[in-house]
């Protein structure tokens, strides 16, 4: 036995049918009332979806999914540190000997010498045009990149607040729900 699922503008309705050999266009009195012929059966009286027994689906996770979600990690993780140890430091060695004695070296000079109108490139040079110690930007925390112009360090610390914003106000909402 098959069911089709149907509604009206009043009700949902699920309709028990039979596979059909032949199809009949159905009539009024053929809708509500079983064709005697199993060859030329059409569908039998509209049931309420409350007639219909229930069943309880449990959330599953196919192995499938779960191998490629752990490899998609690793992935990911292997990715980040080959960035994070080989990349970047390659890049900040050729950046700071440009700095010293190359292309962006010349840059800077141009732009401490030029009087002209270049007042948003000196603000966004600041940095290299005035170097300066900058504090940690996370006390205790060693390390190269611990400054507050980090943008990892940025969206991390924004994450974490969000996630500790949301937790206190789950808990406010759960202590005024009880009282």
């Amino acid at each position: 036995m098959m069911f089709m699922i149907g509604a009206n503008s009043s009700q949902a309705f699920i309709y028990p049918s039979i596979p059909m050999k032949r199809i009949k266009k159905p009539t009024a009195t053929a809708m509500t009332r079983p064709s005697q012929s199993p060859s030329t059966s059409l569908p039998l009286t509209p049931l309420p979806i409350d007639a219909v027994p229930s069943t309880t689906f449990s959330p599953t996770l196919p192995p499938e999914t779960l191998i490629s979600l752990i490899l998609t990690t690793l992935l990911s993780s292997f990715a980040y540190l080959y960035w994070s140890n080989t990349i970047v430091p390659q890049k900040r060695v050729e950046l700071s000997k440009s700095k010293r004695s190359g292309e962006i070296k010349g840059y800077l000079e141009d732009l401490r010498s030029d009087d002209e109108d270049r007042g948003v490139e000196k603000w966004l040079m600041n940095d290299w045009l005035e170097p300066t110690k900058k504090e940690r930007a996370i006390p205790g925390l060693e390390g190269k990149f611990n400054s507050g112009d980090n943008p990892v360090l940025a969206a991390a610390a924004g994450i974490i607040l969000l996630g500790v914003l949301n937790g206190l106000v789950e808990a406010g909402l759960s202590i005024n729900d009880g009282v």
